[in-house]
């Protein structure tokens, strides 16, 4: 057994013991964070079914007569968009300019229609499911909502 003088402490302050907690728990956090944020990147064979995806929505657009549309931000399955959602709507807002042919308007508000997205990521790096929702807003002041169309898109 040894005796107090042979035995080394060491005391430190509160606020010191407080520092080095909290920079363990954001260490631990950030840890935790990388393991579940997997970067996404749009591969060639995506952005070509972007393109087919926007052609299948055009159509239906047009054939519904509907002249101005709002494209919203694509989300996550909790509502977030993040930069992976961002570039995958901005893809997305270039191939529909690109598919109408000037045949209706994307406004960023007050349209007849809302186009909205989510993104349903998988385990896999390259693998996500795109969930597209055309959307009627109904007059006021009801301003019932109204799914007209769905479209789900697996990229693998």
């Amino acid at each position: 057994m040894r005796n107090k003088a042979q035995l080394k402490t060491c005391k430190l302050s509160p606020n010191l013991c407080l520092f080095f907690f909290a920079f363990s728990i954001l260490i631990l956090l950030l840890d935790i964070n990388s393991v579940y944020s997997i970067e996404r990147k749009l591969t060639k064979t995506h952005e070509q079914k972007i393109e087919r995806i926007a052609m299948i929505l055009t159509e239906e657009i047009v054939n519904r007569k509907i002249k101005t549309v709002i494209l919203q931000n694509f989300v996550d399955l909790k509502g977030r968009t993040g930069p992976f959602e961002r570039s995958l709507t901005e893809r997305f807002r270039k191939a529909l300019i690109k598919v109408r042919k000037g045949r209706f308007k994307i406004f960023t508000k007050d349209a007849e229609l809302i186009i909205r997205g989510t993104v349903i990521p998988y385990a896999e790096k390259d693998r996500f499911d795109l969930k597209i929702e055309l959307i009627k807003q109904g007059e006021q002041p009801e301003n019932t909502v109204e799914v007209l169309f769905t479209y789900t898109g697996i990229f693998k």
